[in-house]
């Protein structure tokens, strides 16, 4: 199967790939992810119809099985899985209308990609001058509780008087990532692992 990721995050767009270099079996073929730009806060219809528009030649060029949009929760009150089934909603009505035949998922951040850098504490551990206080964070995320903690200020706090470089970071952190510890502490990180159908997930539980 071959898949596309769509991401509206700037850090996301260069640091997915690092995190799928740290998985050991992927059996499908995954395509480097595609930057769309959108507001995460913007209504599912408008946002569907951005990404396939902005989408759409690239899937059909590459022969794309399944498009996965990730998309921040951000400040939404509706819960991950609401915004989820809406935004897919509305994209497979798009992929339809456009006569794409694909397969859709998406995966909602809750809240934000930081909440993902923060998910595995020993990532941090590879870069101590950067990350001086990063011992201070880990009884935030362990166990399973990086998703409830405010990721941007957690990993603010993780780096003392350093200040927080999105892109930098995100890929610092990412080289580096354990998938399995990262996907024990975020909920919705192990929804994108086992919509990635990636191997080392499939130890750990389906339904995140």
């Amino acid at each position: 199967m071959k898949i596309a990721i769509v991401s509206e995050g700037i850090a996301e767009y260069h640091s997915i790939p690092l995190v799928l270099r740290r998985c050991s079996h992927i059996t499908n073929s995954i395509l480097d992810p595609l930057k769309c730009d959108f507001h995460p806060n913007a209504t599912y219809a408008h946002i569907a119809k951005v990404i396939i528009k902005k989408t759409q030649g690239k899937l059909i060029r590459e022969s794309v099985d399944l498009l996965v949009v990730l998309i921040d929760r951000e400040k939404r009150q509706d819960s991950c899985c609401f915004i989820a089934s809406n935004l897919k909603s509305e994209l497979l009505d798009q992929t339809r209308a456009n006569g794409l035949q694909i397969s859709v998922e998406v995966v909602v951040k809750d809240r934000m990609f930081e909440d993902w850098l923060i998910s595995d504490v020993s990532a941090l551990d590879f870069h101590p001058i950067r990350f001086p206080d990063r011992l201070k964070i880990r009884s935030l995320v362990e166990p399973n509780k990086s998703d409830s903690t405010d990721g941007l200020t957690t990993i603010k706090l993780a780096l003392g008087k350093n200040h927080y470089e999105k892109i930098r970071d995100a890929k610092l952190i990412c080289s580096n990532i354990n998938i399995q510890t990262a996907g024990k502490n975020s909920r919705s990180l192990r929804k994108l692992l086992r919509v990635l159908e990636i191997q080392e997930y499939r130890n750990q539980s389906k339904n995140p």
